[in-house]
């Protein structure tokens, strides 16, 4: 009787795992599983074009060989961040946080002197309109002393 192994796994001149007859890396399943908890029959539907059998021998693969290619999956990781910061735009992601760490202010409906810090006295509570940024000469003077001493958010 002859035995037939089939690993469904190549090895490439790099070093890298290949499943068998694709172009598909076992560390691309392997991150399908871990950053989405993926079953064989969940990766199966977001790589149809694989057996079942390459899927699990993937993961075979990979139960064999996990500290090599958790410590890939992490250089993998350190990599993409860094070319997200340093292909980033930097004036664009400066507006972007500008917009999001914008004050929010606040006035009485009918009054005129907008307030931002939630400790002044006359900070409204109901019945109000909402804005972001105002001229500093409608911004009450509690605020604008506090804003100037930095002693509120």
């Amino acid at each position: 009787m002859s035995t037939v192994a089939t690993t469904h796994i190549n090895l490439d001149e790099m070093g890298v795992d290949w499943i068998d007859d694709t172009n598909v890396k076992v560390v691309e399943v392997v991150t399908d599983k871990l950053a989405y908890e993926s079953n064989p029959e969940e990766i199966h539907a977001q790589y149809p074009h694989l057996s079942m059998a390459q899927i699990h021998a993937a993961l075979a693969y990979y139960y064999d060989h996990q500290t090599e290619l958790d410590e890939e999956i992490q250089r993998r990781w350190k990599r993409a961040n860094e070319l997200s910061m340093s292909i980033s735009d930097n004036s664009l992601r400066q507006k972007l946080l500008e917009l999001k760490n914008r004050k929010k202010y606040r006035r009485r409906r009918g009054h005129a002197t907008w307030h931002w810090c939630k400790n002044c006295s006359s900070w409204p509570t109901s019945d109000y309109e909402e804005k972001t940024g105002v001229n500093r000469g409608e911004l009450c003077n509690e605020c604008s002393a506090k804003e100037m001493a930095g002693s509120c958010h």
